[in-house]
């Protein structure tokens, strides 16, 4: 199922990016407006908590480093994960047909622990995603604060505690507020309404850090071919001066001495 679903990725993410349902009706719309749009404004409305905590403790990586750290690893442990327990539950359906109710609905938030229900031990299972869920929430929730905090305290990467509650209590009952009101949906609405003013900050993002690595890029170039040049000059002046010690030494060594002796005897 990995090496399938990875084929499949690879040969669909194109055209599936570029898909914008545009002869699909109402159905389309209503599919990339719950699931393709909320996504991408999930991920965008996440970049700039993400990009700051993440750009916090990789400072002294370098360029490879942090891109195999932060983008390789994480993408392979998501493949992993998708193909497992997607696949797990993709096989479950068409098998005991005991996920999908028969309307085709899902219920997003029992559908993770219905799968693991039928695995063996799957009550551990179960108590060891909600550990995981609940990892994942509360380390996001405190690295999102702590940066809403650092932006909030003119840049201090150290900021007071209290504050950082402060922040992340008001994210929770924003969320609150907004299950409360009109469920998921209007928690997706509002993310998707708070990520599309910042995806055109993230283009003009994308083009400044290209910029400052080309930038970074000439100089590391200029810096190696000054250290080259004066390890050229260095190799050359060493050369010719052990080529005119051998090829004039000789040749002035006797008449020297001969004058010397000379000078000595008149005295």
């Amino acid at each position: 199922e990995f090496v399938q679903n990875l084929g499949g990725y690879f040969g669909s993410v194109v055209s599936m990016s570029f898909d914008t349902s545009a002869f699909s009706g109402k159905d389309g719309q209503a599919w990339q407006s719950s699931w393709t749009t909320f996504y991408w404004g999930w991920w965008i409305s996440w970049a700039p908590l993400v990009g700051i905590f993440i750009a916090r403790i990789s400072r002294g990586r370098t360029v490879r480093e942090f891109i195999a750290g932060v983008l390789l690893f994480p993408t392979f442990v998501s493949f992993m994960w998708f193909a497992v327990l997607g696949g797990q539950a993709i096989f479950r359906q068409m098998t005991d047909k005991g996920l999908v109710g028969p309307d085709g609905e899902i219920t997003s938030q029992n559908v993770l622990f219905d799968m693991l229900d039928g695995l063996p031990g799957g009550t551990i299972l179960s108590v060891v995603a909600m550990i995981l869920v609940s990892i994942f929430f509360i380390t996001s929730a405190d690295s999102g604060s702590l940066v809403i905090d650092m932006v909030a305290s003119g840049g201090d990467p150290n900021p007071p505690k209290w504050s950082r509650v402060l922040w992340a209590s008001m994210a929770g009952l924003v969320a609150i507020v907004l299950l409360l009101a009109g469920g998921l949906s209007a928690l997706q609405t509002g993310t998707i309404i708070t990520a599309l003013p910042f995806s055109f900050v993230m283009v003009a993002m994308c083009i400044a850090t290209y910029r400052e690595l080309k930038k970074e890029h000439k100089l590391l170039l200029r810096g190696q071919n000054r250290q080259r040049q004066e390890q050229l000059e260095r190799e050359i002046r060493g050369s010719v001066t052990s080529d005119l010690k051998g090829n004039f030494d000789e040749h002035f060594e006797k008449p020297v001495t001969k004058v010397i002796e000379r000078v000595v005897n008149r005295r």
